[in-house]
């Protein structure tokens, strides 16, 4: 029998090698600017075309190669970084493995332009999947420029995986963004398709992250910091009212390398509980420098993963430097930034003239009409199925449903039940009222959300939304990756009547009119800003048309929350509306709005 086992040609060990680095544009960009950082440049420039598919240039002025290491750096293994053993334990660089100027070289074209200061002529090397075409001579100022063209070119496959360009230039920007931060001392600039994106000039943290994520930082950035013989901290975090509901803006660099290290994360979470308004994530950027001999990061392919030798220490201090940085600046933990400003003014208190909120009672078919008068009759069959339209993830929970019944003619013979109904606040968030089945507990703001989605979604559907015009445009600026958001959805955002000029050189929008009712008078810009982020935190989790999840944003920013004291007319109107909507027990994301707590149910508590 012959023997089977052979060494793979070059070329096709080069593209498995490149499966594990080279994995979209994002990680040729990634890899081409640790390097121009390594090479000790003070000016980075990134330029993309096609984000990044046909097209990706990194231009540094750093130190630049020789001849023979512009030739040797695309050799697999092939580093300056590290020399002996001893020197993977004490990596201070970004690079270390030498894996990826070989791997990109292996899956993609490649031009190398580069020169150091001492030399007379530059060097150019032109690559083609792992074959050297092209090196010679030329004329070059100091540093290096890597040029990458049609990625995925020769792994067909691999590129038709490839998004939409809106994602991954969402990808680029977020490893762009990445680096920018650890470097505030290094001016970046990035093109996209000839117009400039990015320009960060040389500056301090606290500027770049200004100059990054928007001058709304500038009054919302608390400075961290904190040294010991096992660590030094420095960085800034948000305050609690910057907080997002989405993880995107949260940034740990360990001796100046990103990271995702979930249990430092709780470490911070945990410092900021009770601050925080619930499912939200807070804004931080902190810098950790510790020993490298304590620290691995030969863990992950695309090294962002490390492991700490003392990561127990490092955990209690990150937490005790966070509660002590809150405290110092008078972020008392009892703060709840969700209560309404009248959560411990009596009812009666309330100032003259103050508005409550109104539910808008005006139906559009006799059939809802009869609804209305009949819902206490809801009750009278409980069933342990939902009624679900939307389809979602949700835990099984030990509850009694019940049906909607919008849908289902009444029957003229049907009486009403007589008895009083009366209805109760608890915790200024749950409602209280009694039924012939048991007692109803409905949750105030999931309720509203409920409502207030199928009103949209009806009016959007019949062409009835009733718009304003704004006194005065508002201007709205946005972040590079927001942005592209804001352009991949733009049509459904027009389509629900919002009406704004685009201002494209600025990544800004000029609004004029909006669906009335939604936001009070001079907060347009926030409640839009917040609407953005409403949709990022739904989009991947629920599976319904873009446009309702849209719509769905809409609802859940304009709902009444919990912490709202509500007057008995208030709650009646409200569980009226709720059981004459189309699913009275979830909200389109799955969470649980009522349930009924029976007579079995309340025996069964005390019994246990």
């Amino acid at each position: 029998m012959q023997d089977i086992i052979r060494l793979l040609p070059e070329s096709i060990a080069n593209q498995i090698a490149a499966g594990e680095v080279v994995q979209r544009p994002a990680s040729v960009v990634k890899e081409l600017l640790e390097n121009a950082v390594d090479a000790q440049s003070t000016a980075i420039q990134l330029i993309i075309k096609n984000a990044g598919k046909t097209h990706i240039q990194v231009v540094d002025n750093g130190i630049g190669m020789s001849e023979t290491d512009a030739r040797m750096c695309f050799e697999r293994h092939a580093t300056s970084k590290i020399k002996q053993t001893d020197d993977l334990f004490r990596i201070q660089t970004m690079g270390f493995r030498g894996e990826a100027l070989a791997s990109i070289a292996a899956v993609a074209e490649v031009e190398l332009k580069t020169k150091r200061q001492e030399d007379t002529l530059g060097t150019y090397i032109a690559i083609e999947g792992s074959k050297l075409r092209t090196q010679e001579g030329i004329s070059a100022i100091k540093g290096t420029s890597f040029v990458v063209k049609n990625l995925f070119y020769n792994i067909p496959a691999r590129k038709n995986f490839l998004k939409s360009n809106q994602v991954e230039l969402k990808h680029i920007y977020d490893e762009f963004i990445k680096i920018a931060l650890s470097h505030p001392e290094i001016e970046f600039i990035c093109y996209q398709d000839d117009q400039e994106t990015y320009h960060l000039e040389k500056t301090k943290l606290s500027q770049r992250i200004i100059d990054l994520f928007g001058k709304n930082y500038r009054q919302n950035l608390i400075p961290c910091q904190e040294e010991s013989s096992l660590l030094h901290l420095k960085g800034y975090i948000g305050k609690p009212q910057v907080a997002k509901k989405t993880r995107g803006e949260q940034f740990f660099f360990i001796n100046q390398r990103f990271v995702k290290y979930n249990y430092l994360h709780y470490a911070l979470m945990q410092a900021y509980d009770k601050l925080l308004p619930a499912d939200t994530f807070p804004f931080y950027v902190l810098f950790l420098e510790v020993d490298p001999k304590t620290i691995d990061v030969n863990v992950h392919p695309q090294k962002i993963e490390v492991k700490l030798e003392d990561e127990r220490a490092i955990f209690a201090m990150l937490e005790s430097a966070i509660k002590r940085t809150l405290s110092t600046h008078h972020l008392s933990p009892s703060l709840d930034f969700e209560t309404d400003a009248n959560y411990h003014l009596p009812i009666e208190q309330r100032k003259e003239g103050e508005q409550k909120f109104k539910l808008n009672l005006n139906r559009e078919n006799q059939r809802e009409k009869s609804n209305l008068l009949n819902w206490k009759s809801i009750y009278d069959n409980l069933s342990q199925k939902a009624i679900q339209q939307e389809h979602f993830k949700t835990d099984e929970i030990e509850n009694l449903f019940i049906y909607s019944k919008i849908n289902q003619p009444q029957n003229e013979n049907e009486t009403i039940n007589t008895h009083k109904q009366w209805f109760k606040q608890i915790f200024q968030q749950y409602i209280i009222t009694p039924m012939p089945s048991g007692l109803v507990i409905i949750d105030q703001e999931a309720a509203h959300q409920r409502i207030l989605y199928e009103q949209l979604r009806k009016q959007y559907h019949s062409t009835t939304l009733t718009l304003q015009t704004l006194l005065f445009p508002v201007k709205i600026t946005f972040n590079a990756n927001d942005w592209l958001l804001f352009l991949e959805i733009e049509k459904e955002i027009r389509n629900l009547g919002f009406i704004f000029e685009v201002l494209e050189k600025e990544k800004a929008i000029m609004l004029q009119t909006m669906p009335a009712n939604l936001a009070p008078e001079h907060e347009e810009k926030q409640y839009f800003e917040q609407m953005i982020e409403q949709f990022k935190n739904s989009v991947n989790t629920l599976n319904i048309d873009r446009q309702d999840v849209w719509l769905y944003a809409m609802a859940k920013k304009a709902a009444i929350k919990n912490g709202k004291i509500l007057q008995e007319d208030e709650m009646k109107a409200l569980t009226e509306q709720l059981f004459a909507s189309s699913n009275p027990n979830y909200t389109p994301e799955g969470r649980v709005i009522c349930m009924v707590m029976n007579a079995a149910k309340m025996s069964q508590l005390f019994q246990e």
